[in-house]
């Protein structure tokens, strides 16, 4: 028997639990209702390919244990792989229920069985994705745009090291970030600048790629736009770029759906008309999107042509009386003024090179009404 998961995930749902069928891929609605009521989810392999013993094995050691539906003896086409399914249980010391006709016509022994099956199996490292990438508020919705990919098209969990869904029961974050790494089933790495990094990597995503690849972790590399070259260790690994938040959804659910049949799992409780738990799509707002580095503030240079500009606008305008600490004096004001200005164009998804010419030719206007003012008699 496995060692307990060291990391809590805070979840809506109680157990995951694998359901191996028949011959037939039709589940009875009976069963599916009384695992969902209890917030049970019932995992099994996707559809649409064949599994191998690598990818059963993954979808089966994530489960607290698992159910039989149908003649345990029959013959056909899944008939080796429920074999395997079976063999994989014994191997890794899960409880294997198996659900007779009897049993599920029963409303009641359906329901003992469901409660004892949970209660008697131990907790194990449950199916997540791990996300690496910006933990900043600023990077909330492009956060919340991958964890609804991934929910949508894997049928699981996407963390992070930070994540509130998280209680882990080492206090190291290095500890922490290590263990999920180490047994996710992906690892979702973006790559996208930000101002404590303008120009380069951030080290610590290179570091968690690092761990992904020595634990031989499957990886999806994103960045926001503009496109550039990865670093050299990366240099042959395929990145897509995106240019909000939709279009980062959107492009994650094509990667995460080419890749179901190896990393997705099948959710039967999403096959019900009115799951107890049901995922939720992505909504973009573009209030929330990461707009770096169109949104990186004022540079030295710009601060002073902003306030040379306003200051020589004062002595344009009043050219009799010459008011040299006017000037001045809206010149400095004028670098007050103008970024948070700026931030109120660029948080209405304005480009920074249209909101900078407004601000520049506003704080002008503003200043040349001044000098005006101060030559009036």
């Amino acid at each position: 028997m496995s060692a307990p998961f060291p990391i809590e995930i805070v979840s809506p749902w109680r157990a995951d639990v694998y359901l191996s069928l028949g011959p037939t891929v039709e589940v009875p609605e009976r069963v599916l209702r009384a695992f969902d009521e209890r917030r049970i989810r019932l995992i099994g392999a996707v559809p649409e390919v064949e599994p191998s013993r690598e990818q059963l094995e993954s979808l089966v050691s994530a489960c607290q244990c698992m159910v039989l539906v149908g003649d345990p003896q029959s013959s056909g086409q899944r008939a080796a792989q429920r074999e395997l399914e079976r063999a994989l249980a014994h191997a890794m010391s899960l409880q294997v229920l198996h659900l007779t006709d009897s049993v599920i016509a029963s409303e009641r022994l359906l329901k003992e069985a469901v409660e004892s099956l949970v209660v008697a199996s131990p907790i194990r490292a449950p199916a997540y994705a791990f996300f690496a990438g910006r933990l900043e508020k600023d990077f909330c919705h492009a956060r919340a745009a991958v964890r609804a990919a991934v929910e949508w098209e894997l049928g699981m969990p996407c963390l992070w090291s930070d994540d509130g869904h998280l209680h882990p029961t080492s206090s190291g974050v290095r500890e922490t970030t290590q263990t999920l790494i180490r047994h996710a089933s992906l690892v979702i790495a973006d790559l996208s600048l930000g101002p404590e990094n303008p120009h380069h990597e951030n080290p610590s995503r290179a570091h968690e790629i690092g761990l992904a690849i020595a634990f031989g972790r499957p990886i999806m590399l994103s960045s926001r736009e503009p496109r550039r070259y990865p670093y050299f260790s990366i240099g042959d690994m395929q990145m897509f770029f995106w240019s909000d938040e939709r279009d980062l959804w959107y492009r994650a659910s094509e990667w995460l759906r080419a890749h179901r049949g190896r990393l997705g799992r099948r959710v039967f409780n999403r096959e019900l008309t009115s799951a107890k738990v049901d995922r939720k799509p992505f909504e973009f707002a573009a209030s929330q999107s990461y707009r770096w580095p169109e949104t990186k503030p004022l540079s030295p240079l710009e601060f002073g042509l902003i306030a040379l500009g306003a200051a020589s606008a004062v002595l344009l305008t009043a050219r009799s009386q010459r008011p040299y600490s006017l000037a001045v004096m809206v010149g400095l004001l004028s670098t007050s003024v103008a970024p948070p200005t700026l931030r109120w164009f660029q948080k209405r998804g304005r480009a920074r090179a249209l909101s900078l010419a407004v601000v520049s030719m506003s704080m002008f206007v503003v200043a040349a009404g001044l000098g005006y003012w101060a030559n009036t008699p």
